[in-house]
C-alpha cells in the first residue's frame, strides 16, 4: 500500500514538477472547506521551487527505502506495523511541505516527533526504550514552542498561510528553538545519535533526509520574516559553530558505524545552519538536498553490511569488505566520496558554492575558521570510515557465509549512486540563478589544499588522553547531561510521590522522618562532568558568539 501511494504521488509530481520548477513560478491555492458564524475555514496548498524539489527528495527516498527495508526486516514480525508509522511518518512530512496552514503545520510536525519516537523503541530493548525517551523529551521541547509561536501568530493575525506572517522577537525566537531542536543543533545535539537504536531503513529516511531537516525546511519558510533578527542570527551563527566542530570531532573518535554517520549527518545539519546564519537560504536548500541523497545511500550501504555481518555495528567487526561484499564496493564509496566533497560529485557543487559566498559575503575571522573546520574534518571521519570498512584485514569466523546480491538492495544502492554523481549539476543549473562571484586562484585551490591536509592528518596519530577521549566522544559532555537531566527526573517524581506520601502519613502509621531520610537518600550524586562541562560550555559559546556580532555590523 505504502509502496502504490509513494509511486502515485511520484507519477504525479513528476507530471508537474519540470514546468513548474524551470517556470521559477510559485502557487498558492486555498480551498474553501466551511464557512462557520466565526469565519471561513480554508485549506492552503503551495507549489513552488522549495516545495517540488523536497517533496521529490522525501519520495525518491522513501521509494528506495521501502525497496531496502523489503529485505533488511524480511524476518520481523511486526512488518505490518512498521510499515504503517513509515507511512505516518512521510504522511506527515508531505503535510509540512506543501500545507502551510498553522494548524497543519502543527499536525505535521507533532506527527514527524510521534513517528520518529515510535519507529526508535521499535525494538523492544533497553538501550532503544532509553534513546526513545532521549528523542521524544528533546523534541517535545520544539513541541512546545511551536505550540507557543503558533499562539502568538494567531492573536496577532489570523490561520492564513504562515509564508504571509511577519512578527515580532518572541515568536521569532521561538521558532529558531523548535528549528534547532528538530535538526540536532547545540544544545540539542545528544537525542541524533541516541536515536540509532532505531532499525537502519529508519535511520536511512528519518534521520537523514527528513525528520533532521524538517527544522531547516521551516527556517525557509519563515525566512523571509526571520532574517531581519539580526541578534538571533548570530546566536543561530555561534550554535552551529559549536555543533559543527563538535560532531565533526567526535565522529574522528566514534566505533559504532551507524553513529560515525549520525554523527556526519550532525555536522552537515551545523553546515547548513551556518549558511542560513549568513542568510543564504537558497545556498542551505542546496545543500539539504544533495545531503539527503547520498547520506542515505550511505545508511542504506552501512545496513547491508551491518545485516551481513550478523547484525554488527562494530566498525572493528566489519572488514574486508572487497571481499565479502564486492557488489556494495561502488555506493560505498561513492557516497563517502560526496560526503567529503570530491570534486564533480554532488555535494561538491553545493559545498563550493556555500565556501565561495560565505567568504565573499563575509570577511569575520569565524567564518573563515568554521569553513576550514568543515573542510578538513570532513574527509577526514570519510577516510577513517572507508579503511575501516574496506583496507582492514578480514576478522571473520571460518563458519562466516558469503552474502548473495539481492535485487531490491542493489536496485536501491545504485539508483541513489547514480542520484549522488549527478544531481549536483542538474541542481546547480535549475536553482541557482546565473551570478559571478569574483575569487582569486588562491580561494579556488583551497578546498582541494585542505582535503590534502586532511588526508596527511589521517595518517598521523594524533596523542590522546583520557580527558580529551571523553571529551569527544561524550559531545562535549552534553551525553552527560542528558543522562544527568534525565536521572533527575525520574529521582524527582520518585521523591514527588514520597512527598505526597508525607502528608498521607498524618492520617496513618507510616513515620514521617523515615520518609524524608529516605526521599533525600534517594537523591543521585553530583557528577563533576557536567559542572565541567557548563564551566567549559559557557565561556566558549559567549566568545563565540561576541565574535560573530562582527559579522551583522554595518
Amino acid at each position: 500500500m505504502m509502496l502504490t501511494f509513494i509511486s502515485m504521488m511520484l507519477m504525479i509530481l513528476m507530471m508537474f514538477a519540470p514546468s513548474l520548477m524551470m517556470s521559477k513560478l510559485s502557487i498558492l491555492q486555498e480551498w474553501l472547506i466551511m464557512t462557520t458564524f466565526f469565519g471561513s475555514v480554508s485549506l492552503p496548498l503551495i507549489m513552488d521551487l522549495y516545495s517540488m524539489i523536497m517533496s521529490l527528495t522525501v519520495l525518491l527516498i522513501s521509494l528506495n527505502v521501502m525497496l531496502f527495508s523489503a529485505t533488511y526486516m524480511k524476518h520481523e514480525l511486526f512488518i505490518t506495523r512498521f510499515n504503517a508509522l513509515l507511512f505516518m511518518f512521510v504522511l506527515s512530512m508531505l503535510m509540512l511541505i506543501f500545507i502551510p496552514h498553522l494548524m497543519i503545520l502543527l499536525v505535521g510536525w507533532d506527527g514527524l516527533g510521534l513517528s520518529s519516537f515510535l519507529l526508535v523503541i521499535f525494538y523492544p530493548s533497553k538501550s532503544s526504550l532509553s534513546a526513545g525517551l532521549i528523542t521524544i523529551l528533546t523534541n517535545r521541547i520544539g513541541d512546545a514552542t511551536i505550540i507557543l509561536a503558533i499562539s502568538l501568530l494567531i492573536t496577532n493575525s489570523t490561520l492564513s498561510p504562515f509564508v504571509k506572517f511577519s512578527f515580532s522577537v518572541i515568536p521569532a525566537m521561538l521558532i529558531y528553538t523548535a528549528a534547532c531542536t528538530k535538526s540536532a543543533q547545540m544544545p540539542f545535539s545528544s537525542w541524533l545519535p541516541a536515536a540509532m537504536a532505531a532499525p537502519t531503513p529508519v535511520s536511512a529516511l528519518v534521520h537523514s533526509s527528513t525528520l533532521v531537516t524538517a527544522g531547516i525546511y521551516l527556517m525557509l519558510r519563515f525566512w523571509p520574516s526571520l532574517y531581519k533578527f539580526q541578534s538571533l542570527s548570530s546566536i543561530l551563527f555561534s550554535l552551529s559553530i559549536m555543533t559543527l566542530i563538535m560532531a565533526s570531532l567526535n565522529a574522528c573518535m566514534e566505533m559504532d558505524m551507524k553513529k560515525i554517520i549520525a554523527l556526519s549527518t550532525l555536522s552537515q545539519l551545523g553546515l547548513m545552519m551556518l549558511t542560513l546564519a549568513l542568510n543564504l537560504p537558497l545556498l542551505a536548500f542546496f545543500h539539504l538536498i544533495t545531503h539527503a541523497i547520498f547520506k542515505s545511500l550511505l545508511f542504506i550501504g552501512a545496513g547491508s553490511l551491518i545485516a551481513f555481518y550478523s547484525h554488527s555495528q562494530e566498525m572493528r567487526e566489519i572488514s574486508n569488505m572487497p571481499f565479502y561484499t564486492s557488489f556494495l564496493i561502488p555506493p560505498m564509496i561513492i557516497s563517502l566520496m560526496a560526503l567529503a566533497g570530491t570534486p564533480f560529485l554532488s555535494a561538491f557543487y553545493s559545498k563550493e558554492s556555500i565556501i565561495e559566498s560565505s567568504v565573499w559575503l563575509s570577511s569575520g575571522i569565524m567564518v573563515s575558521m568554521a569553513m576550514t573546520s568543515a573542510v578538513l574534518l570532513t574527509p577526514l571521519y570519510s577516510l577513517r570510515l572507508a579503511s575501516a570498512i574496506i583496507i582492514s584485514p578480514a576478522k571473520t569466523t571460518p563458519l562466516f557465509t558469503l552474502p548473495t546480491p539481492l535485487l531490491s538492495l542493489t536496485s536501491a544502492s545504485y539508483f541513489l549512486s547514480s542520484m549522488a554523481m549527478s544531481l549536483g549539476f542538474y541542481l546547480t543549473w535549475l536553482m541557482l540563478p546565473p551570478h559571478e562571484i569574483p575569487s582569486s586562484l588562491t580561494l579556488k585551490l583551497t578546498p582541494m589544499g585542505l582535503l590534502i591536509i586532511s588526508i596527511m592528518m589521517f595518517t598521523y596519530n594524533f596523542p590522546q588522553t583520557k580527558l580529551i577521549r571523553h571529551t569527544l566522544t561524550s559531545m562535549w559532555f552534553l551525553t552527560n547531561m542528558t543522562k544527568s537531566i534525565s536521572s533527575f527526573k525520574l529521582h524527582f517524581d520518585i521523591n514527588l510521590s514520597s512527598l505526597e506520601m508525607l502528608w498521607i502519613s498524618k492520617t496513618t502509621l507510616y513515620p514521617a522522618p523515615s520518609l524524608m531520610m529516605k526521599m533525600y537518600s534517594s537523591l543521585p550524586k553530583t557528577s563533576v562532568l557536567p559542572i565541567s562541562a557548563m564551566i567549559l560550555f559557557i565561556p566558549l559559546l559567549l566568545m563565540i558568539y561576541m565574535c560573530s556580532l562582527s559579522l551583522y555590523k554595518t
